[in-house]
């Protein structure tokens, strides 16, 4: 998982059409984890995507910097928009759209540790977080919805640290793995 205090400038690239490629749950390698739902590259000088944050008199912001966010609903801000040069072949081929975005929002590490009761032998807790804006997105169209991202943790320690922005609200909610025998998960608030 990248650190929101993961910076980035003076990218230079030669003779390619794709920059940044984040896998998706759609696009993946393997399991799709918390960390690939959660990257975060802060681009101080607008190298890596080409964009830059003007201020409220047109200058060039010295301030606050453009991040890169893996492309997920629950990601994304109002203002978010997509990363250019962000859409590998299998990304064109499967979901048609780029697997970052741009968000000149104030995105924060949310570190949270949950221990749900388990019924699995020795000190592991597997355990899914939901996260889910309490917000609206995309009002008014037939894509209304709550976003929401499911987290598994790390390796069954009770640890998550989900990318959240600034002036949204969050609601939790603690599921236990399904065990070995196919177990109906328990939730709780």
């Amino acid at each position: 998982m990248y650190p929101v205090n993961t910076v980035g400038s003076g990218f230079t690239f030669t003779n390619v059409d794709l920059r940044h490629q984040i896998y998706t749950d759609v696009v993946n390698r393997a399991r799709f984890n918390d960390g690939d739902q959660n990257t975060a590259v802060i681009d101080t000088d607008g190298s890596l995507a080409g964009f830059v944050l003007i201020d409220k008199d047109g200058r060039r912001s010295t301030k606050a910097f453009p991040i890169s966010l893996n492309n997920l609903p629950f990601n994304a801000a109002y203002n978010s928009v997509d990363e250019c040069l962000s859409e590998g072949g299998q990304n064109k081929v499967f979901e048609g759209r780029p697997t970052a975005l741009m968000s000149p929002g104030s995105v924060g590490s949310l570190e949270l540790e949950a221990l749900f009761p388990t019924t699995q032998p020795g000190p592991r807790h597997d355990q899914i977080l939901r996260f889910s804006k309490d917000s609206l997105d995309f009002v008014g169209t037939k894509f209304q919805e709550h976003a929401d991202m499911e987290l598994h943790g790390r390796d069954g320690r009770g640890i998550w640290e989900p990318k959240v922005t600034s002036g949204y609200g969050y609601t939790v909610k603690a599921e236990v793995a399904v065990d070995p025998r196919g177990r109906r998960r328990a939730s709780r608030r």
